[in-house]
């Protein structure tokens, strides 16, 4: 076949199926755009797609110059900040599996993830999380590196893994330079059922067990999600829930990904409301508990408001809520209820500026149980539609509700690429192309709930009328569910 020079021959699309090559997508479309914030000493700081690149190649050239190698595991340990963020796709490019250890983890817990995994290297934020490691030398041979990001506290160390994250970084920008290409062609060999991320969940009763997710499982998740709630790239979302859950991966880092809205970091736990006011993020995700605390401070407010602002709060309110209470019950309000809704507009955006909720389009509730009616009635009120979702570790979204399908006493239909199925004894049944492989290095445990390619949860439910996933057993679904 000839092809006249002027017309280039077609190149094969590029196919996004590994995390990896979503970063790196992302980097080809908006190279300058903002990818990140990360708040510090008070200031916004923003990093583009071209350097978060650069950032995650420099520490996956650094991990390999470590001795990193195709199926070891990367511990990361400790808050939720960009650099955790980074070292876990650096991780994955340079062929590794990264596995989270939750913050709230007592040394014994973390020096036995680190054991069961078989990690070579660790990621830590600061000295607290260091500790867990560095004070169990001997449980935990076979860690190679131990990777710090704030230096505080670890000066009286005289511990040869310890490394700083700027050391890592720079590593990497040397191995680079001495090894060309390497970074782009570890991205290319990547596979879609390549292992991509161990969840770690902490046990009531018995040690930690992990939940073995591939790059396939974690984005058709993410995709389901985006169905339901189609975040834009020009959207903002917020990273403030903590970074080895499951919540974090499916509310924050993968829309992030999927899509190039913008993901902001708050200074710190403590500043992470105010913060979230300032950014006014598209999409929120809470547990019922949190929005409860939401509600309790709306409230706070509109107690200590002046005389007036509290006379036409306490005015207001009333009148939306009992429009708010129609919607709830799929009931929609008619020409005269409308009218009376009008002047509630006069309250809804001083509140919701006051709680970042200014811009919110999506408002996710998680964990099993809805927020209480007088919570949910309020934040309809002020417009904002908390919309129920239930996930699992193990199995990724099951199900969420789609706009105004306001019914609190279920969790929704059943997302794409996920089936349902309840037993005789009312157990859920769940299977889905975001299902885990099976709990790290515990055959054992995974066969007792891994069946036919089914997971069996445990949890028991049923199917309304309308194909709603409907929780019987709120304790149950709240302890499995994320």
């Amino acid at each position: 076949m000839v092809t006249p020079k002027n017309i280039e021959p077609k190149r094969p699309a590029r196919v996004y199926d590994t995390i990896p090559k979503l970063v790196r997508r992302n980097y080809d479309r908006w190279a300058i755009e903002t990818a990140l914030c990360k708040k510090k000493y008070g200031i916004w700081q923003k990093y583009s797609w071209r350097k978060y690149y650069e950032i995650v190649r420099q520490l996956s050239l650094g991990f390999i110059s470590l001795g990193l190698q195709h199926g070891d595991v990367v511990c990361l340990l400790g808050d939720n900040e960009p650099e955790w963020l980074w070292s876990e796709f650096a991780a994955q490019t340079a062929g590794g599996i990264a596995a989270g250890i939750p913050a709230e983890s007592t040394a014994e817990q973390a020096q036995y993830i680190v054991r069961q995994s078989g990690a070579k290297f660790a990621f830590v934020t600061d000295y607290k999380q260091a500790e867990k490691f560095l004070t169990g030398t001997p449980e935990i041979p076979a860690v190679q590196k131990i990777i710090y990001l704030n230096p505080k506290g670890l000066k009286d160390y005289d511990d040869p893994r310890l490394i700083g994250f700027n050391a890592l970084l720079k590593l990497g920008e040397d191995y680079g330079k001495a090894n060309a290409g390497v970074f782009e062609q570890n991205i290319n060999s990547g596979r879609s059922d390549d292992t991509a991320f161990i969840f770690y969940t902490l046990e009531v009763k018995g040690q930690p067990k992990g939940a073995v997710m591939t790059h396939k499982a974690l984005i058709s998740s993410a995709e389901g999600l985006q169905l339901r709630f189609p975040v834009q790239p020009e959207d903002h979302l917020m990273a403030s829930l903590p970074a080895a859950s499951a919540e974090n991966s499916l509310f924050a880092t993968m829309p992030h990904l999927l899509t190039g809205a913008t993901l902001n970091y708050p200074e710190n736990t403590e500043t992470s409301a105010p913060d979230t006011r300032e950014t006014g993020p598209d999409f929120v995700a809470c547990s019922a508990g949190q929005w409860e605390n939401l509600a309790a401070e709306i409230k706070s407010q509109v107690s200590g408001s002046n005389p007036i602002a509290r006379f036409f709060y306490k005015t207001l309110l009333p009148t939306g809520n009992k429009v708010a209470s129609l919607k709830i019950r799929s009931r929609k309000p008619n020409i005269f209820q409308r009218l009376w809704d009008l002047p509630v507009d006069w309250i809804r955006s001083p509140l919701k500026d006051k709680t970042g909720l200014s811009r919110t389009r999506f408002a996710v509730s998680f964990g099993g149980t809805a927020p209480a009616m007088e919570t949910l009635l309020l934040m309809h009120t002020l417009g904002v539609e908390i919309r129920q979702t239930f996930a699992i570790a193990e199995t990724g979204l099951i199900a969420s509700q789609s706009l105004e399908e306001n019914d609190f006493k279920t969790a929704g239909r059943p997302t794409m690429n996920s089936e349902i199925r309840i037993l005789k004894n009312g157990e859920m049944l769940v299977r889905s192309t975001a299902m885990f492989s099976g709990y790290y290095k515990d055959p054992v445990k995974t066969g007792q709930v891994l069946i036919d390619g089914w997971y069996y949860t445990g949890i028991p439910a049923q199917i309304d009328e309308k194909g709603q996933l409907i929780l019987t057993d709120k304790a149950a679904a709240k302890t499995e569910g994320t």
